[in-house]
């Protein structure tokens, strides 16, 4: 996955909507046609999970963890790239998508 140091900035203050944004729309060729779309994907989301980077000792040495009973995506402080980013967020995303139509 790619970085700049948008995104870096974004993730250290915990926007995870503005890393999304970074993501979906930086044209410096720095993130795939795919990391675009799922990012944009992913802004029509009212629910995002909350953003946390951490040292990597605090998640086992992972680049990302999410906890579901806390809705919370730890990404790793060394691995602040797209491709971290959009995999932590999905499962956040995916919880919440399976929560929403649970009823129906």
């Amino acid at each position: 996955g790619g970085t700049t140091i948008d995104l870096i900035a974004n993730l250290m203050e915990g926007d995870l909507r503005g890393a999304l944004e970074e993501i979906a729309k930086n044209t410096s060729g720095e993130f795939t046609k795919l990391d675009n779309l799922v990012a944009k994907r992913l802004l029509e989301s009212d629910t995002l999970p909350t953003l946390k980077v951490v040292p990597g000792s605090e998640i086992e040495g992972k680049l990302g963890r999410y906890d579901a009973a806390t809705d919370i995506a730890y990404i790793n402080e060394d691995a602040m790239t797209s491709h971290t980013v959009l995999h932590e967020t999905l499962h956040g995303f995916t919880l919440a998508t399976i929560k929403a139509h649970k009823e129906h």
